[in-house]
């Protein structure tokens, strides 16, 4: 399979790691095309395969800022330093042996999670409804620390067991934190029990786009079509900043009034 089928498949998933094969695979076009016409039809039409996730918008649009092959090696690293960077200053939530409940797939988190895995006593992976993104982050994780692969619907039910929940993010905009869908609900549910909810996100994910248009995906990845029903399958989520306590970021620990818009 090509990028663009393995990205429309989810075959890549998670904003940065799209973004990085992304650029990956500019970096080959270029080779072969130069920095051209070609090579911006090509940087907008990857820009365009998952629009919900910014990381791939802001990285390209500073490629074509300065379309030479040094700048896409500074890219990636930067974009793979951030990585390293956020799991170090996580360090300080984990004081103590914690238990923590998570939501998706997200590299960001999973790299929080396995620089502190001697602070975890536990974790909650959800299932993540329709396509089963949890079962990634179960699998990385398992090996390293004790897990517990829960059903969404299961929430509630274990939150009084957990110190905070702590996720990653597909965009910061200014209206909230913009993430796989059944984020908000797990926020606000955290929220209700009075546990912290924490983000780990770089700051490539600041979204400053006017709108962002929520994809919605086969409606057969959640049933086989039903007579008389219309089946709704939208990725993503909004959650408003007051159900979020911190982002973790390559910069350091902020709130959502940190970031700029």
């Amino acid at each position: 399979m090509d990028i663009y089928s393995n990205i429309k498949s989810m075959k890549i998933q998670g904003a940065s790691q799209i973004a990085i094969q992304e650029i990956l695979h500019l970096r080959d076009f270029a080779k072969k095309h130069g920095f051209g016409q070609e090579f911006e039809i090509e940087c907008k039409y990857l820009m365009n395969i998952r629009k919900t996730a910014v990381v791939s918008n802001n990285v390209i649009t500073e490629l074509l800022k300065d379309r030479s092959l040094e700048n896409i090696v500074y890219l990636i690293e930067q974009l793979k330093n951030s990585r390293q960077k956020i799991a170090k200053n996580a360090k300080v939530l984990f004081k103590g042996k914690k238990t923590i409940m998570t939501h998706c797939h997200s590299h960001e988190a999973t790299d929080v999670f396995l620089e502190n895995k001697l602070n975890i006593k536990e974790i909650y992976v959800t299932e993540t409804r329709p396509f089963g993104q949890g079962l990634l982050t179960a699998n990385d994780l398992k090996r390293k620390m004790r897990v517990n692969y829960i059903v969404d619907s299961s929430e509630g039910f274990y939150m009084p067991e957990v110190d905070f929940v702590l996720v990653g993010a597909d965009a910061l905009r200014k209206e909230g934190l913009v993430n796989k869908i059944g984020t908000l609900q797990l926020c606000i549910l955290a929220k209700e029990y009075g546990k912290k909810v924490y983000v780990a996100a770089d700051t490539f994910k600041i979204d400053n786009r006017k709108k962002i248009d929520i994809e919605f995906r086969n409606p057969e990845e959640i049933s086989k079509p039903i007579k008389g029903v219309k089946i709704l399958n939208p990725v993503f989520d909004i959650t408003k900043w007051k159900y979020v306590d911190k982002i973790i970021t390559e910069k350091g620990i902020l709130n959502s009034k940190q970031l700029r818009w």
